[in-house]
């Protein structure tokens, strides 16, 4: 491959990424009077941001079999007040030439050359204005041909998009349940929140639906669906069926599931009442009986204790008396006596 080839598709396919929008192509072919022919191509944005930078890049491939030639390129940009050129600095040269003077030396054979242009949009342009690049190509300055314009747009607000047919910047129309997206400068879905009691989103239309079934109904205050009843009949909260509706002077009862009227209430009041104090009755009278002493048994006699008898003592023999025993002795006065 022509070494001069692989660079020119380098940097087609770079440009195409970088540029700020989808580039538009314009490809001419000219013959010149000294008998060269060339073939044109020219690339650029179809918009650019307001203030922004933009480049232009110009492919020159000699056609073979006609005499070698200089292309050179001339691109003036009208109105001026909308687009600025912008001349390269000198690390920039030779890849980046004068839009007013761009020149493609020596061309012969199968000869191919890119040379890239520099344009600056005002700040001040308004959106959606148009910007009009003249294209010239001559051999070496000689023949001067008049090519179709390149044409660039300024763009539209972000949130807005050229409208053709109004012939100004705005919001696209989108399909019922999308909005326009900026960012992808597309329509996308709206995100549906489902906020109405007993309802949930629908994937497949994006819409929001009931989640009711035939039968139902939906009950705002639990947001829950309840069954729907026939005439005669009446809702159960407790069982969400339906039961049969109550005389006017009865009630529904949930915890017998019947209906009452007010004497089938008072009598069942009055009935729990007795029950309860049978029951109360009942378990005092136990109470009390475990208390009570047991009765004694037929033939029980009470035992009363008694104090043990005095010993009774057997008389004894007489004791004999000694002599002179019943004297009385008065050894205590003798003894003073004697002294």
């Amino acid at each position: 491959m022509n070494p001069k080839n692989a660079t020119v598709s380098c940097i087609a396919a770079f440009l195409i990424v970088v540029l700020s929008a989808s580039p538009c192509f314009a490809q001419y072919y000219a013959v010149f009077p000294g008998g060269a022919a060339f073939r044109f191509n020219f690339m650029a944005p179809n918009e650019v941001d307001a203030g922004r930078e933009f480049e232009v890049i110009a492919f020159a491939e000699h056609v073979s079999s006609t005499p070698r030639g200089t292309p050179l390129i001339r691109i003036t940009a009208t109105p001026s007040p909308i687009i600025i050129p912008i001349p390269p600095s000198s690390g920039e040269v030779p890849m980046y030439c004068d839009p007013n003077w761009c020149l493609f030396p020596w061309m012969v054979g199968m000869d191919q050359e890119s040379k890239k242009m520099k344009f600056m949009v005002d700040p001040t342009a308004a959106p959606g204005s148009v910007f009009i690049l003249k294209v010239d190509v001559s051999d070496n300055g000689v023949g001067w041909q008049n090519e179709p314009d390149i044409r660039v747009r300024v763009k539209c607000p972000a949130g807005q998009q050229w409208d053709p047919n109004a012939n100004t910047c705005g919001v696209p129309p989108c399909p019922a349940g999308q909005h326009y997206d900026p960012a992808s400068n597309t329509c996308v879905t709206n995100v549906v929140t489902c906020t109405l009691p007993c309802t949930r989103l629908d994937p497949g239309t994006n819409t929001c639906v009931s989640t009711c079934t035939p039968g139902q109904q939906c009950d705002a205050a639990s947001n829950q669906c309840i069954i729907t009843c026939s005439p005669g009949m009446q809702r159960d909260p407790l069982t969400n069926t339906c039961v049969s509706v109550c005389a006017a002077d009865a009630q529904w009862n949930p915890d017998t599931r019947s209906c009452q009227t007010w004497l089938d209430r008072y009598m069942a009041w009055v009935i729990s009442g007795v029950v309860v104090a049978i029951v109360v009755i009942g378990i005092l009278a136990v109470f009390l009986l475990t208390r009570k002493k047991p009765a004694p048994t037929a033939g029980y006699k009470p035992y009363y204790p008694t104090a043990p008898a005095a010993p009774t003592l057997k008389p004894g023999a007489p004791q004999a008396v000694k002599p002179a025993a019943h004297r009385p002795m008065v050894i205590a006065r003798r003894e003073e006596e004697k002294k």
